[in-house]
């Protein structure tokens, strides 16, 4: 793996990790506030499918389509 493969790997567990934080807060949390967390989760959803179709990851290609498509 590269560098770049390294640090996008590492963004995407970040932003399914805090997305995921946000939405699933205990809070009562504002629309806008839940509206970033869906953001991040979807942001996190195409940068793993990018890599994993860099890197030629076994995933079906109608997945990653499919998921490469959540923004």
């Amino acid at each position: 793996m590269r560098t770049l493969d390294i640090l996008q790997l590492i963004a995407t567990f970040n932003f399914l990790f805090i997305g995921g934080l946000i939405l699933l807060s205990g809070k009562k949390v504002i629309y806008g506030v839940r509206l970033l967390g869906v953001f991040l989760i979807a942001k996190g959803i195409t940068l793993f499918t990018n890599l994993a179709w860099e890197l030629g990851w076994p995933i079906n290609q109608g997945v990653l389509n499919i998921l490469g498509s959540a923004l």
